[in-house]
């Protein structure tokens, strides 16, 4: 079942894939290092994270929320998912859309600016996203915005907001086919 928490892991992980394309042991696109993370840094540990050169990344769920009438697939679906066991369908009950903000926390504007640009292209050209329960899911951006307001401490500031149309699923038994059997002038055939 989808839920905020993973839409949320999900983001994080497709931003760590952009910002340290040979993987999260190798250098980031920058010179610097990017702290990537679903929810909102802690003041304490930001402050000295910018005074050292070090970017951050955060996705935050914002609270503005609809509720979609139109599924996107259909409401019983096999699906293939890691555990998936057969005899097993996922339904969906309800879909929602809900904004999330991927804000880049930066020492300096231009930091802030080259990884606020890679981050708004990877996320803007990926419209369907693959969630665990296999349901369809869309991303779309909604705007963005800098921020200096807090340029005397060094943090520059750039908030991507998208939204992303996400169901909440169900896993529901549902009998399994395993064999059909067509009969052609009085012949049996079985599959």
């Amino acid at each position: 079942m989808a839920s905020i928490d993973e839409v949320s892991n999900y983001l994080a992980k497709r931003i760590a894939e952009v910002l340290y394309p040979a993987g999260v042991n190798a250098s980031s696109i920058v010179t610097a290092p990017i702290k990537i993370y679903p929810g909102w840094p802690v003041p304490g540990a930001l402050q000295p994270d910018m005074d050292a050169g070090v970017v951050h990344v955060s996705v935050w769920p914002l609270p503005t929320e609809r509720k979609v009438t139109t599924p996107l697939g259909r409401p019983f679906r096999r699906m293939a998912l890691s555990g998936y066991v057969a005899g097993q369908a996922v339904r969906e009950l309800k879909r929602q859309i809900k904004d999330f903000q991927i804000t880049v926390w930066a020492p300096t504007p231009p930091l802030r600016n080259t990884v606020g640009t890679v981050i708004d292209t990877a996320l803007t050209e990926q419209c369907h996203i693959d969630l665990r329960d296999g349901a369809p899911a869309q991303m779309f951006y909604a705007r963005q915005f800098d921020s200096d307001a807090a340029e005397n401490w060094h943090v520059y500031r750039r908030d991507l907001i998208f939204s992303v149309n996400y169901a909440t699923t169900q896993a529901i038994s549902a009998p399994e086919v395993t064999e059909i059997a067509v009969t052609v002038n009085s012949h049996n055939l079985r599959h």
